[in-house]
């Protein structure tokens, strides 16, 4: 494959593989179709599709940053709480 100032010149693609090519949209790189899979992240709690199509090379698991934390409850407070029994600090 050849490049020159205005982008790929030429293709070469194999003729006992029929897949059509496509363009990676993180990279720009030119691939075969078949071999593109989709972006995911995450939005909340949920993986969401970002519409991406990625080289299966270049295409990252979802990192956890956009996810919402778990929040517990509070405990149930106790009357009269004492850290620590008497005499254990002498």
């Amino acid at each position: 494959m050849s490049f020159s100032i205005f982008g790929p010149s030429k293709i070469s693609v194999t003729m006992d593989n029929f897949s059509p090519s496509a363009q990676c949209d993180l990279t720009g790189m030119i691939c075969l179709h078949k071999d593109l899979r989709p972006v995911y992240q995450w939005a909340g709690n949920a993986l969401v599709n970002t519409g991406l199509l990625a080289h299966k090379d270049h295409v990252d698991i979802p990192n956890p940053v956009g996810k919402t934390p778990r929040i517990f409850r509070d405990p149930r407070p106790v009357m009269n709480a004492r850290p620590f029994p008497r005499g254990t600090l002498d």
